[in-house]
């Protein structure tokens, strides 16, 4: 783990994503992050720049990860600043539906887009307009302090109306995490959490393409039919599972042919204890989940999987590198290391009703899918961005690789494989099928289908 100080400065480095920011600025912030971490508001009647302002200002002096000063050790020093950056583009497009989708599409360009090196404090917004009484806000926070579920409560924070909150207690719970880790319960957790993922396969046995991918993000989607998002949905909640754990079922099942040791996949978690829950600053962890070898029926296999994801749940304020060395990572030069992201239509935590920014609606809107640091991240969304009429599918899934890890043609045929994959379970009994029957099928270019 990495070394940091003890004291009120601590920042804990919990998180490979926020290790990569760190790598990405040589280790202390001297040079911008590789991309930017963003939540959305989709905003209905007259945005006010000054109310806007005026709320991103208000987070930013209740939230000291916002205004922290990182050294190369990872300790960090809140300090005072100026106003966030809030900027507005017009958005020109021929139609009203191609200029909201047009709004969406900056939007995810602005996720890739690196966060301004020395920008303090570390949030600004940019608010996308498509016509005068229709707008995308995107807030953009520092992946050095910032992971999704502070994303969630700063989005929370800025719709807020009334009395102003009280400032968290960032400094108190990141101290109270580590010294937790450090005492007799947490040692155990970490033992016991080692224990459960030990000799899992790190890097999948799925071979690379002869060339590898530009330094930037390569990233590519695919919707789902509604017919098959609605079944998968029912047959989740048929055998009480989670989508989550359907994306990881379907993954492992279309990459690779009956592998003979589980699989780690990771994820990322946010768990909370109830003094962390008000608190801003990188609090969620690279939490692994290992996926068993292939017995049982579908169900089975499925339930095996959401009891992985309820055990990570249990044991998520583990940091990732406490862990990471008892996975087998003799692959890790042959094979491919994959995440996956579910990022539900309601999420937990934040609530979804409608709020007001002055007197315009403001509605919470998925954006964008920030890398982890795995070869290749896999992403399921519900109620994703718009297509170019308008309309959006219930579920979109995609992958994306960045570094030069794996080629264009890997991320391609990965998406599609655990597309086909996706498909095969909406169609199945998942009772009475046995799982070895579906998924990936040996020098089958095109995809997956069903073992014979």
């Amino acid at each position: 783990m990495s070394s940091v100080r003890q004291g009120a400065d601590t920042v804990l480095r919990d998180s490979s994503a926020q290790r990569a920011a760190l790598g990405d600025r040589g280790g202390g912030g001297a040079a911008a992050s590789s991309h930017c971490l963003t939540a959305a508001l989709e905003i209905s009647g007259a945005a006010e720049e000054s109310v806007i302002r005026a709320r991103l200002h208000r987070v930013a002096l209740l939230r000291p990860a916002l205004r922290a000063r990182i050294d190369a050790d990872g300790s960090h020093q809140p300090v005072d600043c100026a106003e966030p950056e809030l900027i507005r583009v017009t958005v020109e497009a021929p139609t009203p539906e191609r200029r909201w989708q047009r709004a969406h599409e900056l939007a995810r360009q602005e996720a890739h887009k690196p966060f301004p090196a020395g920008l303090m404090p570390r949030i600004r917004g940019v608010l996308f307009s498509a016509a005068p009484d229709r707008h995308l806000l995107v807030i953009g926070v520092d992946p050095l302090v910032c992971d999704a579920w502070s994303a969630n409560l700063v989005v929370e924070q800025l719709l807020a109306d009334g009395d102003e909150p009280e400032p968290d207690n960032y400094v108190r719970v990141r101290r109270a995490r580590q010294e937790w880790l450090g005492g007799a319960e947490g040692e155990g957790t970490t033992a016991r959490r080692r224990n459960d993922v030990a000799g899992a396969l790190r890097h999948w046995p799925v071979a690379r393409g002869a060339s590898t991918t530009s330094p930037t993000v390569v990233e590519q989607v695919i919707d789902l039919e509604d017919g098959v998002a609605t079944a998968l949905r029912d047959r989740v909640r048929q055998v009480r599972g989670t989508m989550l754990a359907v994306g990881a079922q379907a993954l492992a099942l279309s990459a690779v042919a009956q592998p003979d040791v589980p699989l780690a996949l990771t994820t990322t978690l946010a768990a909370r204890l109830p003094e962390e829950e008000a608190v801003v600053g990188r609090l969620s962890n690279d939490a692994v989940l290992v996926i068993p070898t292939r017995t049982g029926t579908v169900k089975e296999h499925l339930t095996a999987i959401r009891d992985q994801i309820f055990a990570a749940l249990l044991d998520q304020r583990v940091p990732y590198e406490r862990i990471e060395d008892a996975l087998d990572g003799s692959a890790a030069s042959t094979g491919v290391s994959f995440s996956l992201l579910f990022l539900p239509g309601t999420l937990s935590g934040g609530s979804q009703r409608d709020a007001y920014l002055g007197g315009a609606r403001a509605t919470r809107a998925a954006v964008s899918i920030c890398p982890t640091g795995a070869d290749v991240d896999l992403f399921m969304v519900e109620h994703p961005p718009p297509r170019d009429d308008g309309t959006r599918p219930m579920l979109r899934v995609g992958a994306m690789a960045r570094r030069g890890t794996v080629s264009q043609e890997d991320v391609d045929r990965t998406l599609l494989r655990w597309t086909r994959t996706l498909e095969q379970l909406a169609g199945r009994d998942w009772q009475s099928t046995p799982v070895g029957r579906l998924g990936h099928v040996p020098g089958d270019a095109e995809g997956s289908g069903a073992a014979p």
